[in-house]
């Protein structure tokens, strides 16, 4: 009897090969990159911290979201007041 693949993600049936080659051919970031071009994570979302283990075992550095940058983190928000109108 045949082994049946043991998914990362069910709701798609994404097995962790699909994934690491798609990673690795498509020079992937993060788990939304990674649904992109899988599906993994696009259903329930309850894979996603699979998908970052993934790319940690990979060595994959995770990109920075936009809403966790500010525009000058060097300086406190009050310092920018008098700019700001």
């Amino acid at each position: 009897m045949r082994d049946t693949p043991r998914y990362v993600c069910y709701c798609f049936e994404v097995d962790k090969a699909t994934i690491v080659s798609a990673i690795k051919q498509h020079d992937l970031r993060d788990e939304d990159e990674i649904g992109s071009y899988t599906r993994a994570g696009c259903g329930c979302g309850t894979c996603k911290p699979d998908l970052r283990a993934i790319l940690a075992e990979l060595g994959v550095l995770p990109v920075p979201r936009a809403s966790n940058l500010k525009p000058f983190p060097w300086l406190d928000p009050e310092e920018l007041e008098p700019f700001i109108d």
